[in-house]
């Protein structure tokens, strides 16, 4: 199993999910207002729960025998 090749997924799909949430939040965002602050790192996080089951997944089809995993 290539365990770099998950990570690197994993990353991207942060990166997929985090950067446009971000952008979007910093163009409406009040940062005197902390309640609009910790929506951006609630956006954080989710992104980063995106990330880590997508390398839950591909780390469970990686481990199927072949022909399993569709």
């Amino acid at each position: 199993m290539n365990y770099k090749d998950i990570a690197i997924r994993a990353i991207k799909t942060f990166i997929q999910a985090f950067i446009p949430v971000v952008i979007a939040a910093f163009q409406v965002a009040d940062f005197t207002n902390w309640d609009q602050i910790k929506s951006i790192g609630y956006s954080a996080v989710i992104s980063a729960a995106a990330a880590g089951l997508s390398a839950v997944w591909n780390f469970v089809l990686g481990i199927l025998p072949e022909g399993k995993s569709e």
